[in-house]
């Protein structure tokens, strides 16, 4: 039984509740659906700039094309789908596996998510990397998100969005500071 119990936990954290519960994206929805087993957790030997011009630089050529030979661009998130939790599930469980001692992340993508609009679902947006480096002395987090823009929002009529924009945060998970912010636009 323990070995049952075991073997069902470790499944558990492989696939998210999401995926489970018939959420989007579901395994019709490609490249969505296989690129959830390409998300990116690493560190990254990289002190980055404490000036804010050369930290966006920085961050944009260092990090934004994080997983770019990956179709990103073709994902299309349906109206009223939500493409940030099952991508922050799978991110979170990738980061337990690779950090174990460090259970920073999740604060930084709730940063992420609800102080920078993205949880009102008008711009779906989901994590595809993240980097652990420094900045001036401390241990950041450098979080890159495939992003899309709506042209008119809560409608069953409104066509999906293509993920086909990029954004680069740089937060301080003892402070929630965001040092640093890059975007395509």
């Amino acid at each position: 039984m323990k070995l049952f119990t075991l073997l069902v936990s470790g499944w558990m954290l492989l696939v998210p509740a999401s995926i489970l519960a018939g959420a989007w994206p579901g395994p019709a929805e490609e490249p969505a659906y296989s690129l959830l087993d390409s998300l990116i957790v690493a560190d990254a030997d990289i002190d980055l700039p404490a000036d804010a011009q050369k930290m966006s630089t920085a961050l944009w050529r260092e990090f934004a094309t994080a997983g770019s030979n990956l179709p990103w661009s073709r994902i299309t998130v349906p109206v009223h789908a939500d493409a940030w939790a099952p991508f922050r599930d799978r991110l979170l469980a990738k980061a337990e596996e690779t950090f174990p001692d460090d259970g920073s992340l999740d604060k930084v993508l709730i940063r992420i998510e609800n102080s920078e609009g993205w949880s009102e679902g008008n711009s779906p947006i989901l994590p595809r990397a993240a980097f652990r480096t420094e900045y001036q002395g401390r241990r950041v987090w450098v979080i890159v998100c495939s992003y899309g823009i709506r042209l008119y929002t809560n409608t069953q009529n409104s066509p999906p969005a293509h993920l086909d924009h990029t954004v680069v945060y740089a937060i301080d998970p003892e402070t929630m500071e965001m040092v640093g912010h890059a975007t395509c636009r």
